[in-house]
């Protein structure tokens, strides 16, 4: 084999495997580097009169990504083309934005016009995902913010730097998230899965369910959650098992198995009782016991 080659090779295999770091590094870069190479293949001739390069369309991202989708306020995700390529847009950053996955899947081939007088007729839906960062639910010295949190509470707080998320109503109060709603939705009668969810850190609903003023309103939306989770089981019960009564009463009837991981947390467990010592034997079996139970098999007499 050829050293000079073999040289090439090694040089070609570092340099890609740097290309490669360096890609990993950046995921805008990354999303530029991609897009920029289905514009390249998909229509050539747009892609000639553009003057993006992967570097200049990486630093729009970067920034684009600070930005809400324009038409429904969620997170972006996605590149777009306001005036389609197939409609004659140009690969320029004018006739780009930043959309969220939707919104981009939906456009398809419309321009902005038309996407806009579309969304326009479409009925509003009221969202309960998260619309907020883990690190807004913190003040910040690190802390868990409790009262300022809600909308209803903020106002009885001195912790009025930090604006308030979520709202104790059943419906998103405005722009505020119902959190009673994002409890009913979640089906977890272990709250772990919701508490991870919403707060990311578990100890944080925890703390929370821990404070007097707030135990009202986490008793009540365990109550509805509870009815909510035998009613569907319930319903399920009967197209599953049929004639079997029996089994259908006793889910009606008997107490619904739901267990917070904060209680199971916070029982101690029941310590394993061992073999008992000689003491404890003796302490158990006397001679009055032994002569009794010798009687009751036809072995002697009662002692009393």
């Amino acid at each position: 084999m050829n050293s000079t080659v073999g040289t090439k090779g090694r040089e070609l295999s570092e340099a890609a495997e740097k290309q490669r770091l360096y890609d990993r590094a950046r995921p805008e870069y990354t999303q530029a580097k991609g897009h920029n190479q289905r514009i390249k293949e998909r229509y050539p001739e747009t892609w000639a009169k553009s003057t993006l390069t992967n570097e200049s369309l990486a630093e729009w991202i970067t920034t684009a990504k600070l930005l809400s989708c324009p038409y429904c306020a969620d997170p972006v995700k996605e590149i777009d083309h306001k005036i389609p390529l197939s409609k004659g847009g140009e690969h320029s950053v004018d006739n780009l934005q930043m959309l969220c996955l939707d919104c981009n899947r939906s456009k398809h081939d419309m321009t902005d016009e038309e996407f806009k007088a579309v969304k326009a007729t479409e009925p509003k839906k009221i969202k309960y995902g998260r619309k907020y960062e883990y690190s807004e639910l913190k003040d910040n010295g690190r802390r868990f913010r409790t009262r300022s949190l809600f909308v209803e509470m903020w106002k009885l707080t001195k912790n009025q730097d930090y604006p308030p998320i979520f709202s104790l109503k059943e419906v998103e109060h405005g722009k505020y998230v119902s959190l009673k709603q994002l409890y009913l939705e979640s089906n977890d009668p272990t709250e772990y899965r919701f508490a991870v969810s919403v707060f990311k850190d578990p100890n944080h609903w925890k703390h929370l369910c821990k404070l007097d003023w707030f135990k009202p309103y986490r008793d009540k939306w365990r109550r509805e959650l509870k009815a909510q989770l035998r009613s569907r089981a319930i319903d399920s019960l009967f197209q599953l098992a049929g004639d079997n009564l029996q089994a259908i009463k006793t889910l009606a009837t008997e107490d619904f198995p739901y267990h917070s991981f904060i209680e199971l947390e916070d029982t101690p467990l029941k310590r394993r009782v061992g073999r008992p010592n000689k003491d404890k034997i003796k302490e158990v079996v006397s001679d009055e016991t032994l002569a009794d139970d010798a009687a009751r098999i036809g072995l002697g007499k009662p002692t009393a």
